[in-house]
């Protein structure tokens, strides 16, 4: 537990040190043996101590019960897939998972492992919040969806795993300027699409659709209606594991950019009725066939977590494919690849875990004091490598 303390203080240390604009900006670490400062992610976020730019911590192990975030905080786990007693799990049994409610905008969760198995969404995101971020989670939802985007300005959905055992993957609401990009969106037994936006075309901001991995078994990969002019899909590998259930793409006639993306069915070769790539999309710039994975061998293949591995072998056609432009290169100068390790941006394959510092130099003083004496602890941490 030491070593759980000490780095939750260096992190508060140095995310004030690095000048976070409200000076009282803290760590609160949740425990429920009660060695943390709360038992519960819920009395953290209610706590009146609790403000805005604050993370709250919940240590390594299993919570349950919904969870409200009416505020601008972080929620930060410590990872998904670090081995037995080494994942921050939302185990939910009733209800849904987390619910961003108005006063949380700017707030973001990441490094979780999100169960839901009642029929809940894993992750709500309400109208009255805005800018809110999901990155680095593994989100898992039966019987309804992982996650639900309804009308909030902003924000931002990016390096998540996604599996929706009875719903769309992510559903999104009137989107106005949300990015969603570098995740793996599953959806599996269903006749439901891996990703639905329904948009609104006067809205002034647009949405962004790029370098995610998608694929519904029994509808279409990707469903969309009326989306903003300035709205943006590609990069995109669209999966369709099974011939029925319509074609790999739908749209409407709201025209925006979209190109540059890759399609793949089961039934082999798509024809381009079974693509319904839209009119007005990028000439010549869609690729089809087996993208060719390092580890999923097939449209019907299942998400194994820690197995399947949507790294592009060489000879796909998904890669250096993608949309032309040095904004668009991989982090090599090479054109882009499509899918999830493509652009400046790749897919982060981390476990979720944080960029928490590690302790590199450990100082006490004085060596020894007397009962009631005071010591000086002075850490020095590092960030990533």
């Amino acid at each position: 537990m030491l070593t759980q303390l000490l780095r939750g203080v260096l992190l508060a240390l140095l995310v004030l040190t690095a000048g976070v604009a409200d000076s009282s900006a803290r760590i609160r670490t949740v425990n429920p043996d009660g060695t943390g400062d709360f038992l519960t992610i819920q009395s953290a976020i209610d706590a009146p101590s609790t403000v805005a730019g604050d993370t709250i911590h919940p240590v390594f192990g299993i919570y349950q019960g919904s969870v409200t975030i009416n505020k601008p905080i972080t929620l930060l786990g410590g990872g998904f897939d670090g081995g037995p007693g080494q994942a921050t799990e939302l185990f939910i049994t009733q209800g849904d998972g987390v619910t961003f409610v108005a006063g949380s905008s700017g707030a973001r969760i990441e490094g979780f492992l999100i169960n839901v198995f009642t029929g809940g969404v894993a992750l709500i995101v309400q109208e009255g919040a805005a800018n809110v971020e999901i990155v680095g989670n593994r989100i898992t939802a039966n019987g309804r969806r992982p996650i639900e985007w309804i009308g909030a300005p902003g924000g931002r959905i990016y390096l998540n795993t996604i599996l929706a055992g009875g719903g769309n993957g992510v559903l999104i609401e009137r989107p106005n300027g949300l990015v969603v990009d570098h995740n793996v969106i599953f959806s599996v037994g269903f006749a439901t699409p891996g990703v639905q936006v329904n948009g609104n075309t006067g809205l002034p901001g647009g949405f962004k659709l790029i370098y995610n991995v998608i694929r519904s078994d029994e509808s279409n990969a990707l469903a969309s209606n009326n989306l903003p002019p300035s709205s943006e899909i590609y990069n995109n590998i669209f999966i369709k594991g099974s011939a029925r259930g319509g074609p790999v793409v739908q749209t409407d006639n709201a025209q925006f950019f979209i190109g540059f993306n890759h399609y793949f069915l089961a039934s082999g070769t798509a024809t381009d009725a079974e693509i319904n790539e839209p009119f007005y999309a990028v000439r010549n710039s869609r690729t089809t066939g087996d993208p060719l994975f390092v580890n999923f061998p097939s449209a019907t293949s299942p998400l194994t977590f820690g197995v399947s591995d949507f790294h592009l072998r060489p000879g796909s056609p998904a890669m250096d494919t993608g949309r032309i432009g040095p904004a668009f290169n991989d982090p090599d100068g090479t054109r882009g690849d499509k899918g999830i390790y493509g652009g400046a941006q790749p897919f982060e394959d981390d476990g979720g875990t944080p960029d928490l510092p590690v302790v590199v130099d450990l100082q006490v003083t004085p060596g020894r004091i007397v009962r009631g004496g005071t010591l000086d602890v002075r850490a020095v941490g590092k960030i990533g490598q």
